[in-house]
């Protein structure tokens, strides 16, 4: 339950920080570049609390005494460790969505600077097409 506790809280700082990144002004064209590097750290969270909660599932499944493992599972039930469970896979659901929104945003600024360029040098190339002048 301590366990499930703790990326509970590590994942609300966590899903804070980046709600807080976005506010403050991650949704400008060349704010979207930094994007990238807040979504890198919240998908390192991500994985991190991903793992360590399959740890935590895989350790009951090593009880080899049947009886030991009804009483952890009932133990749990009663201190509440499944409902923090829930709370954890929640966020991290939503971590995910975050994460691929984050992604996603900042593959459309990558993508509009790449078609500004684009335009840009073909502008370039016409000027000199008109004027006759070879590049």
């Amino acid at each position: 339950m301590l366990e499930f506790r703790h990326y509970d809280e590590l994942l609300t700082r966590q899903l804070e920080g980046v709600y807080d990144f976005l506010d403050r002004g991650g949704r400008g064209l060349w704010s979207r570049w930094r994007t990238a590097r807040a979504a890198s750290k919240l998908h390192t969270v991500l994985l991190d609390v991903s793992e360590l909660t399959e740890r935590a599932d895989n350790a009951i499944k090593f009880l080899s005494d049947m009886f030991s493992a009804r009483l952890y599972k009932l133990a749990a039930s009663k201190v509440g460790v499944p409902d923090y469970k829930d709370l954890v896979q929640q966020k991290l659901q939503t971590s995910e969505e975050l994460y691929r929104f984050m992604v996603d945003e900042f593959n459309q600024s990558r993508a509009f600077v790449l078609e500004l360029m684009v335009v840009i040098i073909l502008i370039i190339e016409l000027i000199y097409f008109f004027r006759g002048k070879p590049i």
